[in-house]
């Protein structure tokens, strides 16, 4: 669950993936499985501003 706190605190794919030495597509890979496996959404992004918990 570190993989969707991270993001979630930096409020940002490219920070939350410096955070974990994993590049920004990575880190998205792993939030897609995510979605896949909980069958919902997560996260929402909100223009360039940030993200957004759904």
């Amino acid at each position: 669950m570190v993989t969707l706190d991270t993001p979630l605190t930096e409020q940002s794919i490219t920070k939350g993936a410096e955070q974990l030495n994993i590049s920004p597509s990575a880190l998205s890979n792993y939030l897609s499985r995510l979605r896949d496996y909980f069958e919902d959404d997560l996260l929402m992004q909100i223009g360039r501003s940030g993200l957004d918990p759904l």
